[in-house]
């Protein structure tokens, strides 16, 4: 991360998110299976907090108002007799950053923040997803006061799974998906 007039620095953050999964769903006319199947998350929660010599205390949460997401999607289908396919992972939200010695919260906008990885199970434990451009960060009025050059997530553990048979996919995150 880069804040303007304080300087660059790495900053590990860990704690946890919730989700929301609901069901794997295969495209019209494809058999169901983890080849064919898409599965969407909806971001319920994201709280993650380091520390940095330059920033201070970094906070780290998700835009609740706003529409998050993941999806893990087909790859191409393997030929008859080939290996279990690995399926690409996408991640989408709007992180806000609560940066100590800047002394306030800084965000990307209206700008989604995509991490992607390729997985081959889900949830994808043990799996980083990465950024692969780096992303303007704003204060409350709009300023541009930094910039996040890169972020990966790692999903480290599933601490707690309860099925949710009424999930639907809200029509605004199945089109920030799409």
């Amino acid at each position: 991360m880069r804040i303007n007039g304080l300087g660059d620095d790495i900053v590990d953050l860990f704690g946890m998110n919730i989700f929301r999964r609901h069901d794997p769903q295969a495209a019209a006319g494809d058999p169901f299976d983890w080849a064919s199947a898409t599965i969407t998350a909806q971001f319920m929660a994201l709280q993650v907090t380091g520390h940095s010599d330059v920033f201070g205390q970094v906070r780290v949460s998700n835009t609740p108002w706003k529409v998050e997401g993941a999806r893990v999607k087909p790859s191409p289908r393997p030929r008859d007799g080939e290996i279990q396919p690995i399926k690409d992972y996408t991640t989408m939200l709007y992180p806000r950053f609560e940066v100590e010695q800047l002394g306030t919260t800084v965000d990307t906008g209206n700008t989604v923040v995509r991490l992607e990885s390729r997985v081959a199970m889900a949830p994808p434990v043990g799996d980083v997803s990465r950024t692969t451009q780096s992303y303007a960060l704003y204060d409350g009025d709009g300023r541009q006061v930094g910039e996040l050059l890169a972020a990966d997530i790692e999903i480290g553990a599933l601490l707690h799974h309860v099925p949710v048979t009424s999930a639907r996919v809200p029509a605004e995150l199945a089109e920030l998906l799409a």
